[in-house]
């Protein structure tokens, strides 16, 4: 994942250090632009582009997202007792973490 920054941070914002943006609208354009310019360009290990390997490898096992949004879990907290639980473990429940 680092590394997918790298390259977004190389290959994007350069093409975009020298140009001034009056609003986020105008900003947002030219990096989707220049994304899809880079997901549509040959990778030099695999000569096929981003956007290819994705259609190919990824996109099939995709799966829908579920049909209710995530929910938080509840997490009760209690001040460790340095005497009977080291200071950086915390209780839920009952396990200590």
């Amino acid at each position: 994942a680092e590394v997918a920054v790298q390259v977004v941070e190389r290959w994007i914002l350069a093409r975009l250090r020298h140009r001034r943006f009056f609003s986020l609208v105008e900003l947002n354009t030219a990096i989707r632009q220049l994304r899809g310019q880079m997901n549509d360009r040959p990778l030099q290990r695999h000569k096929v582009s981003r956007r290819e390997l994705f259609e190919t490898l990824d996109k099939p096992v995709l799966r829908p997202l579920p049909p209710t949004p995530y929910e938080y879990p509840l997490v009760k907290t209690k001040p460790a007792s340095i005497g009977i639980i080291p200071k950086w473990a915390f209780p839920i429940d009952n396990p200590c973490y």
